[in-house]
């Protein structure tokens, strides 16, 4: 099953990203967020069901359902139905 995650830029432009796995690996969020192997990611918090994520050092963020916990029988995110404005505000919702 596949998910959407939403990238909010620094102008709060928002792009939608689509992933072919229900739980993306971390190589998977790095690489969407124009990253590569190697790099990290900063977790800057969860607002309802989703959660904010960015590159180490960069500025664009990404909205994307909370991971699923370890225990969880199913591994999966939600997919980020948010509406775009719905995003950027989410996406900054965090300094």
């Amino acid at each position: 099953m596949t998910i959407d995650a939403k990238i909010v830029d620094a102008k709060k432009q928002v792009r939608t990203v689509s992933f072919h796995d229900d739980d993306p690996s971390d190589i998977e969020l790095i690489k969407a967020l124009g990253g590569k192997e190697g790099d990290d990611f900063e977790y800057l918090g969860e607002v309802d069901q989703w959660s904010v994520i960015r590159l180490k050092g960069g500025s664009d963020r990404m909205v994307v359902g909370k991971p699923p916990q370890n225990s969880a029988p199913v591994k999966r995110r939600q997919s980020c139905v948010l509406a775009d404005g719905q995003a950027a505000s989410v996406a900054y919702f965090f300094p």
